[in-house]
């Protein structure tokens, strides 16, 4: 959800009275001196020409951005440019909201050579600026005292739920509404509005930025009384809709009804609309400049609420070079969070790691926001740990805004930790003997919650057991190498899957299916015939095996916990084992998360201790002492371990044990994680 428009306060008296605060980057007590030395820097630096970094091949500066959020005026620029230096950040975002304000969406010229000005300066330093916009939400400030507003000047162009109520809030529809302010959300077919959106987007792009940041853009879902609404009923949605089903959303079918195929097509409908509006975004801004690159924030990410909101960033990312995530589970807050919810967590980013791809995966999240009991540097370093060992970029945020942090210094800290050793956290990762786990789009979208508590419960079952697994997709499937794939409840597989898996099964793969998987078509009606069953059973299946659990343990163990599921899908799935020829052995915490991966011709194993976390009290893993790592070498590999926040240190024979051919690791207490790095 995007609860981080608190800079949009109307100036900065009324921010901080808010107690939502954007902690100055430099104190008016700053000795002169050090503030020459800033500036000198900059200015050498900009004598230099642009000094932006190298990357590797197919990579580029958004796989190793270390974000800083940033409220746009005039006055501050130059202090965003010498707290980017100071603080090691590599990209920095900029927001003054063009198209979320309704006088700036009249008339941008001001805010546009803002914009031009802080990305000038962000290039002299040799580093990239991108800038914030709304997406479907403009707020007209004032607008109980004021003529002109979006509402009253476009009625038209509002979403409206079934019943013709226009989306249109005021204060307390969210914290960043003031009080007699107009929150408009607006319909993606006003044409007469998306021809000016699109116009604004291009006069950004020409400003010679490096990004164009969009957010908010989904159908009204969020605010009380809309979560159901499967809006938008306005009279140009509900024209397109006639116009490409010849379906009537008005009449044809009830909102919410998954029986109804009519409804599935306004499910499929919504999601291709939000996912067109990016594309048509990032055609504009390449037009323009083609080193200008569109950066949608979307939030949900995951979950059954991707379908109500429409945004779903597996279709999104196609058109995207990188999408920021404000991805959260249960709760919006990293120190609120329970052991099996930070589990999830982890879980969920490698799932948006996987949607992603090759590109990089943005987080924008918040780890602490006052609660009692804890403190916000320990949240911090919880947070950071767990998104970079996932492989994803650390942002956060104080509260539930984009702009500042809860403790630069430490922030600071992290950055350059980070910088320090960011060829290990963002080179491409391979995964090393993973055992496979299909997420589909469509069972997802269709039946929602059912579907996503076997998928998030399949993969705390493998993560309990320390298996290393990667996430699938119907993009990603012909290349899974690998010889185990599992269907947790997947109930739906479109012609193309069924095929690639047949022909897959033909060459090798074992098959692990869970509950109702291969039952449905894409009108999620039961078939007569298993689609899945069929291949596995048939004649030219002679080379896989495979194993049916109906009864679905991942969700039971989802729902409730119990550890002696573990062990249960342990010994189901245990035959299956020895022909994923696994390189890596892991003993440790049921809470510790673990990751495989071979890059940079290493092996690399990530760790992530969650244990003992109760939410709402410390932040503080309770230390793991007892992580063992085996494998099989005829020889002494060398082998590194970098803690967290620490330095690197090579491992001796304290920790190292070698019978015959079996070295055994035994890594030095762990506080939050660390990265365990072995020469092939």
């Amino acid at each position: 959800m995007n609860y981080c428009k608190g800079y949009h306060y109307k100036n900065q008296k009324d921010f901080f009275r808010k107690g939502r605060v954007l902690k100055k980057l430099f104190m008016n007590s700053i000795a002169n001196k050090r503030h020459i030395s800033i500036l000198i820097a900059v200015f050498v630096l900009a004598f230099c020409g642009s000094l932006k970094a190298q990357f590797p091949d197919k990579q580029n500066w958004t796989h190793y951005a270390r974000i800083s959020g940033n409220n746009l005026n005039p006055a501050n620029i130059e202090k965003l440019i010498q707290a980017a230096v100071e603080h090691n950040t590599l990209g920095i975002e900029l927001d003054n909201d063009i198209t979320g304000r309704y006088d700036s969406f009249l008339d941008p010229s001001l805010k546009l050579l803002q914009i031009k000005k802080a990305a000038d300066a962000a290039h002299k330093i040799g580093n990239y600026a991108f800038i914030y916009i709304a997406g479907l939400e403009c707020i007209t400030e004032n607008a109980d005292k004021t003529e002109h507003t979006m509402f009253k000047d476009h009625p038209d162009w509002i979403q409206r739920d079934i019943n013709s109520k226009p989306a249109i809030f005021t204060g307390g529809a969210s914290f960043w509404v003031s009080e007699g302010d107009e929150d408009a959300w607006i319909s993606p077919y006003a044409l007469e509005w998306r021809k000016r959106y699109m116009e604004i987007v291009r006069q950004i792009a020409a400003t010679g930025i490096d990004g164009v940041y969009i957010d908010v853009v989904y159908w009204m879902w969020l605010y009380e009384g809309w979560e159901d609404s499967w809006a938008s009923f306005d009279v140009y949605t509900v024209a397109e809709f006639k116009k490409r089903t010849g379906i009537n959303a008005l009449k044809d079918f009830i909102p919410g009804d998954f029986n109804d195929p009519d409804f599935l097509r306004w499910i499929d409908f919504r999601i291709q609309t939000i996912t067109e509006f990016f594309k048509e975004i990032e055609e504009n801004v390449k037009a323009v400049n083609p080193n200008c690159i569109i950066i949608p924030e979307v939030s949900p990410s995951v979950n059954s609420e991707v379908v109500r909101s429409g945004a779903d960033v597996y279709e999104i990312q196609k058109y995207a070079e990188v999408i920021t995530h404000e991805f959260f589970i249960n709760t919006n807050t990293g120190a609120k969070r329970n052991t099996f919810d930070w589990l999830t967590y982890v879980i969920g980013i490698s799932t948006l790691r996987a949607f992603d791809e090759d590109k990089a995966t943005w987080l924008l999240s918040y780890s602490w926001d006052h609660e009692e009991n804890t403190n916000p540097q320990d949240a911090m370093k919880l947070l950071s740990c767990a998104q970079v060992m996932a492989g994803a970029n650390y942002w956060d945020a104080p509260g539930h805004l984009m702009a500042g942090s809860n403790d630069f210094s430490l922030r600071k800290e992290i950055f350059k930790w980070i910088k320090e050793n960011e060829d290990f956290l963002y080179s491409p990762r391979k995964a090393v003997s993973p055992i496979g786990v299909y997420f589909s789009p469509v069972t997802r979208n269709y039946f929602t919650d059912d579907y996503i508590k076997s998928f998030y419960g399949i993969l705390h079952l493998l993560l309990n057991n320390h298996l290393n697994y990667q996430v699938v997709t119907p993009r990603t499937l012909n290349d899974f190498k690998d010889n185990l794939l599992i269907l947790p409840d997947v109930r739906i597989l479109g012609k193309t899957e069924i095929e690639l898996i047949k022909h897959k099964c033909e060459q090798g793969l074992n098959l692990i299916l869970t509950g109702e998987s291969g039952y449905y078509n894409n009108s999620r009606k039961t078939e007569n015939e298993n689609s899945i069953l069929k291949i596995l059973c048939g004649d030219n299946n002679e080379r896989s095996k495979y194993l049916f659990i109906p009864e679905c343990p991942e969700k039971k163990y989802f729902d409730n916990h119990d550890t002696l599921l573990i062990k249960y899908f342990s010994d189901q799935i245990k035959d299956f084992l020895p022909s994923l020829n696994l390189k890596y052995k892991i003993k440790a915490s049921l809470n510790v998360s673990t990751v495989q991966a071979e890059l940079k011709g290493k092996d690399c194993i990530y760790i992530t201790n969650l244990k003992g976390l109760k939410g709402y009290s410390s932040c503080i893993p309770l230390v793991e002492d007892k992580i063992e790592i085996e494998f099989s070498s005829v020889e002494m590999p060398e082998i590194r371990f970098i803690p967290y926040l620490g330095e690197e240190v090579k491992l001796n024979e304290n920790n190292l044990i070698q019978d015959k051919d079996i070295i055994k690791i035994i890594l030095p207490p762990v506080q939050y994680g660390g990265i365990v790095i072995i020469e092939k």
